[in-house]
């Protein structure tokens, strides 16, 4: 496994950008610190030996998982390690108050359980694995990579590691930032947009896909651990910003990709004569495919490069058609589903989006933030049909 320094946060494959932030974390250790440093390799390799063979290394608590699949896992873990990680520590606390205010003359029981229930979809039992295996050892973050990050970066956060958290968001930034397939993008989307579907679903024009996307995005399809042992192999070895708060900055991560979409016609040459046709049946499609809200903030963007604001609002328009399409086949999608019973409305989309264009309304001292063009969106009228009074 590649070997890496420990600073007391946690260590990634460098770059030029991360370099530089790590250059300005804090000085160089000591000289002094490296006089022992193969008694130091000893023990980081006696940690990583007790998270692959936590019963011959006397573990004393259990973290049962369950996650938002409805899927469960176990991990047998050592107190005096993962208390590093402030909600596990929360958990400890609470679990051992509990076992002593029911017997307080009794030992605690061994190992403790501790019950942990994950709504976020993002985070995966590969993830939560590497995390873990992370306050072992940091030698396992290797795998840290824009791949894995954002499943890393909600994880992380959960467990309230800010510094871990800290690294994987920028690596989510990064990548959001070079972005610039469909297929790319939609798997941000899914990412920064995962809470709002399981709520209750992305709404009209989330369009077909948003599961493989939420996979792709969330790092669920990355093979960060294997299943054997107790605890999950160890990662294979790879050959190859901000402080996070202690809730994954979705906000911030969706403003970033809005701000990344809007950059696309401009970067694809979406209004220039030779190249229109191709570059806006690529876009057209990927912004169907998007939650009404980032729709609407990418399509009244004055930062979005085109030439006139009829030119926008046609372009508007015809996203807006192929949103209508998509909603059309989920809905008729849903009514199959709920077989005749569903009534006369199955097969209708629940929202009308319509584009208007206000002339005179464009230039910055303008009503609307200086854009002529405005998405509106508003719930369909039910259809009423009457009773037959034939008898």
């Amino acid at each position: 496994m590649a070997s890496t320094s420990y600073d007391g946060g946690s260590p990634v494959a460098s770059t030029s950008t991360q370099g530089a932030r790590a250059g300005a974390a804090g000085p160089a250790p000591p000289a002094s610190a490296l006089e022992h440093a193969d008694l130091y390799s000893d023990l980081a390799n006696h940690l990583l030996e007790c998270w692959t063979k936590p019963h011959e290394s006397f573990s004393d608590c259990t973290l049962h998982v369950a996650y938002a699949d409805a899927t469960e896992s176990w991990f047998h873990l050592h107190s005096l390690i993962v208390a590093r990680a402030p909600l596990l520590r929360d958990l400890l606390l609470s679990a051992s108050a509990s076992a002593s205010s029911s017997s307080p003359l009794a030992p605690l029981p061994r190992p403790l359980v501790l019950p942990l229930a994950l709504p976020d979809p993002s985070i995966t039992s590969s993830a939560l694995s590497l995390v873990l295996t992370s306050l072992y050892s940091p030698s396992v973050l290797t795998h840290l990579n824009p791949s894995t990050a954002p499943s890393i970066l909600a994880t992380a956060a959960l467990l309230r590691l800010d510094k871990l958290a800290a690294r994987a968001l920028a690596l989510c930034e990064d990548a959001i930032a070079r972005a610039r397939t469909a297929e790319e993008v939609r798997g941000w989307v899914a990412f920064v947009e995962r809470n709002a579907r399981t709520a209750g679903g992305a709404g009209a024009g989330a369009g077909a896909g948003a599961g493989a996307a939420a996979a792709a995005g969330s790092g669920r399809s990355s093979p960060l651990a294997l299943p054997n042992g107790p605890n999950g192999a160890l990662p294979l070895p790879l050959t190859a910003g901000t402080p996070a708060p202690h809730a994954p900055p979705t906000a911030h991560l969706r403003s970033l990709l809005t701000q990344r979409i809007v950059r696309l016609p401009a970067e694809q040459r979406a209004f220039e004569p030779a190249t229109a046709a191709q570059a806006q049946g690529e876009l057209i499609p990927l912004l169907a495919q998007l939650p009404f809200d980032m729709f609407k903030s990418v399509i009244e963007d004055p930062g979005l490069a085109v030439p006139t604001d009829l030119d926008r609002f046609n372009f508007a328009k015809k996203v807006v058609a192929a949103r209508k399409q998509l909603a059309l086949q989920a809905s008729r999608g849903a009514g199959a589903d709920a077989g005749a019973g569903a009534g006369a409305g199955a097969g209708a989309p629940e929202f009308e989006e319509t584009v208007v264009l206000q002339f005179g309304a464009s230039g910055p001292g303008a009503p609307g933030g200086g854009c002529a063009v405005n998405v509106l969106r508003k719930a369909r009228k039910p259809t009423l049909w009457k009773v037959s009074q034939a008898v």
